[in-house]
């Protein structure tokens, strides 16, 4: 083989490790938020969120009329749902989310292309 399709089956591989990590590692980490929230019994959290409601109301009501807009047209698994579950409200967090994985993913494609030009 080539060492372009070297290079290419490398990059694939990182990049599903890269993405298997990221997946695992975040709901790790949410499971043991929920855990800890469930053990503490601690209400500084529903503080929190009256605060987040009481912002979201002053807003002219943008995030409540995307959320729910999402909520009747898009399926409960897209990307953009699971994004408004997150807190992320705002209708550029799916462009900025997108924006941020080309960044990420380019790189890793990078990084990986100076690693074997360097050491192999």
């Amino acid at each position: 083989m080539s060492d372009n399709y070297i290079l290419a089956a490398v990059f694939a591989c990182v990049l599903l490790a890269a993405y298997t990590m990221a997946n695992f590692f975040s709901r790790r980490r949410e499971m043991l938020q929920n855990i800890e929230k469930a053990n503490s019994g601690d209400l500084s959290e529903t503080d929190k969120t009256d605060e987040r409601i009481d912002q979201i109301i002053a807003s002219d009501n943008e995030f409540v009329r995307h959320y729910f807009t999402v909520a009747r047209t898009k399926n409960t698994d897209s990307l953009e749902f699971r994004l408004i579950q997150a807190g992320f409200l705002s209708e550029r967090s799916l462009r900025i989310y997108q924006i941020i994985r080309f960044v990420i993913t380019f790189t890793v494609f990078v990084a990986t292309w100076f690693i074997f030009e360097r050491y192999f």
